[in-house]
Formats: C-alpha cells, sequence, structure tokens
C-alpha cells in the first residue's frame, strides 16, 4: 500500500487478493491531503484485515448520490426492497403495513443520506 503524487493529486495503490487497485484524490496533493491519503490506506487496510473490504470501492470513494448509479440512499434502498417483497411474496395486510412503517421511519432518521455515510457496526 502506497501513496503516489501526480501533480495536484495523490493516487493511493495497494492490492487484494492478487488484484491491483487504485484512486485518485484530485487536489488532495497539500499536507493535510497527504494526512487524509494516509488515514484513507489505514482504513483499507483495517476492511481487509478484518474482511470487510469492499471491491466496488464505494465505501472508500463515496460519490454523491445519483452521480453513480451503484450509489443508493438507504431508504431509497430499502423502499425497492419492500416492494419487491410485497410483490413477490403474498403477505398478510399487516406485514405490507409493517414495510411501509419501517420506510417512513427510515425516511425520518435517515433522510437522502447516501448508504456509505451512514456509521455502522463494522465500519
Amino acid at each position: 500500500m502506497h501513496i503516489e503524487e501526480r501533480g495536484k493529486s495523490l493516487l493511493l495503490r495497494w492490492s487484494y487478493e492478487g488484484k491491483s487497485y487504485s484512486f485518485s484524490l484530485k487536489d488532495h496533493n497539500n499536507p493535510i491531503g497527504k494526512s487524509a491519503a494516509k488515514m484513507k490506506l489505514a482504513a483499507i487496510e483495517k476492511d481487509i484485515r478484518a474482511g470487510y473490504f469492499d471491491t466496488t470501492l464505494l465505501k472508500y470513494k463515496p460519490r454523491k448520490t445519483g452521480s453513480n448509479p451503484t450509489e443508493i440512499t438507504a431508504v431509497a434502498l430499502f423502499e425497492q426492497y419492500a416492494a419487491a417483497m410485497i410483490k413477490g411474496k403474498d403477505l398478510a395486510p399487516g406485514s405490507k403495513h409493517r414495510y411501509k412503517a419501517i420506510a417512513s421511519k427510515l425516511r425520518e432518521c435517515l433522510g437522502g443520506r447516501p448508504i456509505s455515510k451512514i456509521k455502522t457496526l463494522h465500519g
């Protein structure tokens, strides 16, 4: 795992299970950016050791919601899940109501925050 300087940007490079990974941190080639890059690499290394490494890299380099179709808010993800469960199964009216209630609570608590910004038990 190492950091390369590329003009105004920093490039993070590492390998995992025989595959090389990298991503650029634009406009971060300064003391604060270098410190942030070291922390990012430490987080990646921690996840690799713990078995939680995200091969999509979205956890380490999140994008703005909507700019990448692979990023979604927690509320939108649950609503898609609930819709699939309601449509795909013959659920009782009470179960359908509970899915809608959970979605409402998620909207209330999380709003439109992307999943990558929500604290998890292992992150």
